[in-house]
């Protein structure tokens, strides 16, 4: 998920440096919060991350899975 939340810290917290770029109006960070969601109450995509922001985001989560 993405959140502006500023008061709190999940290990797997990745700052958004570019979130303008992303269509996102404030600093945000990137949170890992798995669960799955029906299509149809997706109302829309704000946007897409920044190379830089894709690739932290990327090595954050590539090992929380097992494989």
């Amino acid at each position: 998920m993405v959140t502006s939340a500023a008061h709190s810290a999940w290990p797997s917290d990745v700052e958004l440096t570019a979130y303008a770029e992303a269509g996102l109006k404030k600093p945000c960070k990137f949170r890992c919060k798995l669960f799955t969601l029906q299509d149809d109450l997706v109302l829309y995509g704000l946007g897409m991350l920044a190379e830089a922001d894709r690739l932290a985001v990327t090595a954050v989560t590539s090992g929380l899975l097992p494989r």
